[in-house]
């Protein structure tokens, strides 16, 4: 069995200030702006890449370096947000955070599985539908 190909580090000391505490959210609210900016792009990055590794067998490397630091900087601000990790991230999702994201480099991947991962994932986009759907439909009852 090969070794799992994501590994998560956490090296932070688990101390934490009052006052970063407290004003958490307004501190990363530039960074979750950059997140929803980079996740644009990446969602883009997301399909050409499935296209490039379904057309080659293998992800392109430099998509795969821009995918692997959008996960790296998302793992990053989260961590942030949720009192994981105690310094304020970076904006270019790079390694030396208290709380990483190891992701090994690409490598080659089954043409046929590349081409039903999009088959298999119509059941969970619909469902992710239905439920963000069945959300704003409750938040605007309540509203309203």
């Amino acid at each position: 069995m090969n070794e799992h190909p994501v590994h998560l580090l956490v090296s932070d000391d688990l101390q934490r200030s009052r006052g970063t505490v407290f004003f958490r959210a307004w501190f990363a609210l530039p960074f979750f702006l950059w997140l929803a900016l980079w996740s644009v792009a990446a969602l883009i990055a997301a399909l050409v890449n499935w296209l490039a590794t379904l057309a080659r067998g293998r992800s392109p490397e430099g998509l795969h370096r821009f995918l692997a630091g959008y996960v790296r900087f998302a793992t990053h601000a989260y961590a942030y947000v949720n009192l994981a990790a105690e310094p304020l991230p970076s904006f270019s999702g790079r390694s030396s955070y208290a709380v990483d994201v190891e992701i090994r480099p690409g490598e080659r991947q089954n043409r046929w599985s590349v081409a039903f991962r999009g088959v298999l994932a119509i059941p969970a986009v619909l469902l992710a539908l239905v439920l963000v759907g069945s959300g704003l439909y409750v938040a605007s009852a309540s509203i309203g």
